[in-house]
This record gives C-alpha cells, sequence and structure tokens, in this order.
C-alpha cells in the first residue's frame, strides 16, 4: 500500500486487494479473521492498520468498517484487548528478553486504534508508553529499544503532538545519539536493518532536522546494502534471514 500510494503503481493495489479480501472473507461482528491460509487467527496490530489504510487507498469503507468491527469484538470477547493495561501486561510477557518488543507492539497497537476512531484506548497507550519514558521514574531499558522508540515517534506524533511533544523530542535526541558512525542503527534485538529501517521510517517524518538529517545517512546505509533482489538480508539468533517488508 505504501508503493502503490507512493507510484500509483495498480499491481500492488492489486496486491493489497487480494490480501484485503482473504482477511476479511468472514464475519467480523464474530470475531472472524484469516492472514496465514485458511486458519482463522486473532488479528495483529499492523492488520488493523492495514485494512484502514487500504480502505482509504481503494475508497472501500467496508474494509474499514471490518476492521472497526473486529476491533470492538475483541475489546468484548478477548481478555488481553479489554483495556490498554491489561495488552500491557500480555505483551511484556511475550517480549520475553527484549521488554522494548511490549512498547512498540503497545505503540502499534495504539496507532491501531486511532486509526479506528478508538481515542480513548489509543491514549490509554500512550500514557502507559509516556510513563515508561520518562527520565527520571521511567524504565531506562526502553529508551535503548530502537524499534520501539520509532514507533512510538510515530504513533504520539500522529496522536496529539503538542500534549506528547517533551516525549517526543527526548525520543528524537535518544534516536539521533544512537545512530552509528557508518549511518545505520542496532540494539542488539532486532538486527541492524530492521532498527535502521523503522528509525529512517519515523526521523524522515517527524524528526525535525537533526531527525532528517540523521534519516538520510540511515537510507543511504540502506541503499548501500540493499540485495540485487531489492531486499536485505539481518542476523536473527545467530542466523542471517533476508527481509525485504520494509
Amino acid at each position: 500500500l505504501d508503493a502503490y500510494e507512493e507510484t500509483d503503481t495498480e499491481s500492488y493495489l492489486a496486491a493489497a486487494t487480494g490480501m484485503a479480501a482473504h482477511m476479511t472473507q468472514g464475519t467480523a461482528s464474530n470475531g472472524d479473521f484469516y492472514k496465514r491460509g485458511g486458519e482463522q487467527e486473532p488479528a495483529g496490530a499492523y492488520d488493523y492498520q492495514f485494512l484502514m489504510q487500504y480502505a482509504e487507498a481503494s475508497g472501500n469503507s467496508d474494509y474499514s468498517a471490518y476492521a472497526t468491527a473486529l476491533w470492538e469484538w475483541n475489546k468484548v470477547n478477548t481478555d488481553i484487548f479489554t483495556s490498554p493495561s491489561a495488552l500491557n501486561d500480555e505483551l511484556l510477557g511475550w517480549a520475553g528478553s527484549d521488554p522494548g518488543a511490549a512498547a512498540w507492539q503497545l505503540a502499534a497497537f495504539g496507532e491501531a486504534s486511532r486509526l479506528m476512531g478508538d481515542g480513548e484506548f489509543a491514549t490509554g497507550c500512550a500514557d502507559l508508553i509516556v510513563a515508561d519514558l520518562d527520565p527520571e521514574t521511567g524504565q531506562a531499558w526502553l529508551v535503548g529499544d530502537h524499534m520501539a522508540l520509532a514507533e512510538t515517534l510515530e504513533f504520539l506524533n500522529e496522536l496529539d503532538s503538542l500534549a506528547y511533544s517533551s516525549t517526543i523530542d527526548n525520543i528524537t535526541a535518544a534516536l539521533v545519539a544512537a545512530q552509528q558512525t557508518d549511518g545505520c542503527w542496532n540494539d542488539g534485538y532486532a538486527g541492524t536493518f530492521q532498527d535502521t529501517a523503522y528509525a529512517v521510517r519515523a526521523l524522515a517524518v517527524y524528526g525535525g532536522t537533526d531527525g532528517l538529517n540523521a534519516a538520510r545517512k540511515g537510507a543511504a546505509w540502506l541503499i548501500a546494502n540493499q540485495l540485487d533482489n531489492g531486499g536485505w538480508l539481518d542476523l536473527y539468533e545467530g542466523n542471517k534471514y533476508e527481509f525485504s517488508e520494509q
């Protein structure tokens, strides 16, 4: 969808159309959702975001209505979505040795709920993350997780850039300071490519002058390390995997 919106290439929209149709083949008010193959599975934050973005790109509001109805069903019927704090508790357990991954997903769900018009849930997610990022009373480990910071930078700016301006400034400064001399980012958890892709994406749009300069250096690193087939190789748990989704 991002590629379609940047290039107007119809084949990109066609690919997204096939995926959107697959996701929404069930009944949202029953909690139906499909992603991989024919088995139902819970919708993730980026699934909701995708359906909302697809509805806008295609001009078909049926998909945003499906996402919203599915979200409302899950808030009633799935324990972890009953409140931002319940979701945060679940994510902290899932994140394991990288608790910052919880903030990454909490920001992603916050953005998804914002797109679906659930401002109360989105604000609850934002307030939890802001408390964790407080320089004096927060969780110091979170500041070292570049994907979480980048996702949060995007989310807080979209939700209310004025209300969260102090945290936004702190995140921007932390990301700029963490950039390595060759232009990449790597916190030791997600891998260099994903850290860099997230940081570039967020800083280029929301990072001001310093952030934009850092994003340009990061983009140059991404270009220099791109494979001939258009993807990237990155280390994950000691093994090299190809990533092409960014």
